[in-house]
């Protein structure tokens, strides 16, 4: 046997012995992100969680010839998935991560700031980080010392691109005719574009209730044109409306 073959061989040794043990941190870290953002206030599309399979470990091992002496060289053998509704809520959740966890900087990337302008489903950050100290303080935690795992954190419209795109199998810009590529890019433009207006329409919404609460009295409460959020500031405010 080749010394590649046998380094590959135990390398899938060690996944077989510590699969079960990256299946408990995979799941406690799913449920320690779930609840760390729930706490903060942002609503989340999808938090989702994953081990790597043997055979995409296997994969891997065999792509990257020579760069893994042992599994806890691959950092993304566990995963979590983040998926937010507006784009500006992944800088928010990026700054959570980067205070609640041990972020490996040098592997960690942000794909936004080098991407191609037809490549918007890419525009995740990607962080490979670790349980902090104070984390692995608790008991619960312990096992799990070591074990770095990676942190993808994206928009719901830069998800379904990704997803959309790796179903098209477009990859690189020599896998589909140059037509096509322009037709991406068009696509890219138009997602990343409905990105910023939702996150504008959003913070337009929040301005235009804050708006009314300072406008809005008891006695002139009938003077303005009822929507959602004038009648929510109604109901919350108005003495007469709450009685009834």
């Amino acid at each position: 046997m080749s010394g590649t073959a046998s380094e590959d061989s135990n390398l899938l040794q060690q996944y077989d012995d510590q699969v079960r043990l990256y299946q408990s941190c995979a799941a406690e870290v799913e449920h320690q992100i779930r609840s760390i953002i729930k706490t903060s206030g942002i609503n989340c599309n999808a938090i989702v969680s994953r081990v790597k399979t043997r055979d995409s470990i296997a994969e891997k091992a065999h792509r990257k010839e020579g760069k893994y002496s042992a599994i806890s060289d691959i950092t993304d053998v566990v995963g979590v998935r983040i998926i937010t509704y507006y784009s500006d809520d992944v800088d928010k959740i990026a700054k959570i991560i980067e205070m609640e966890f041990d972020v490996d900087k040098e592997n960690s990337i942000d794909k936004r700031t080098a991407l191609q302008p037809d490549r918007f489903g890419y525009c995740s950050v990607h962080y490979v980080v670790k349980m902090s100290p104070e984390r692995l303080a608790l008991l619960e935690n312990r096992a799990f010392e070591g074990i770095k795992f990676e942190i993808q954190i994206r928009s719901v419209l830069q998800h379904a691109w990704a997803e959309i795109e790796h179903d098209i199998g477009y990859k690189s810009q020599i896998t589909i005719p140059s037509e096509m590529r322009r037709s991406f890019s068009r696509i890219a433009g138009l997602l990343e574009i409905a990105d910023k207006e939702f996150n504008q329409i959003r913070q337009n919404l929040a301005r235009y209730k804050e708006e009314a609460e300072s406008q809005i009295s008891e006695e002139n409460f009938l003077d303005h044109e009822l929507d959602g959020v004038i009648l929510e500031v109604i109901i919350n405010s108005n003495s007469t409306v709450k009685a009834l």
